[in-house]
């Protein structure tokens, strides 16, 4: 259907989503990581620029599962059930599994 299309067609050669949000200029000198991965409780972002403090995680269906503020350079996800899902920092996203 055209809506799995629209869907699919988010993700770029690298197998990464966009979750929409085009108003952000790709900065390539970001060097942000996150682990562990999979993660159990917490995932760590590594190199975090301070202009993006705000996060969000999506299913692999797009649904925003939950969002909120980085802090300590930890994401609390143990509230999260054990699958695949898509966290968005910025104009950036990163896949991660959750045990």
């Amino acid at each position: 259907s055209q809506e799995i299309w629209n869907f699919v067609s988010k993700y770029n050669t690298n197998g990464l989503i966009d979750c929409g949000v085009s108003s952000f200029e790709e900065d390539t000198n970001e060097k942000i990581s996150i682990y562990p991965n999979p993660v159990n409780n917490a995932l760590i972002i590594n190199d975090l620029n301070k202009d993006f403090s705000n996060f969000y995680i999506y299913s692999l269906a797009g649904k925003l599962i939950s969002k909120g503020k980085i802090k300590n350079n930890t994401i609390d996800v143990s509230h999260l059930t054990a699958n695949l899902y898509f966290l968005k920092i910025g104009n950036k996203s990163y896949k991660f599994l959750k045990n």
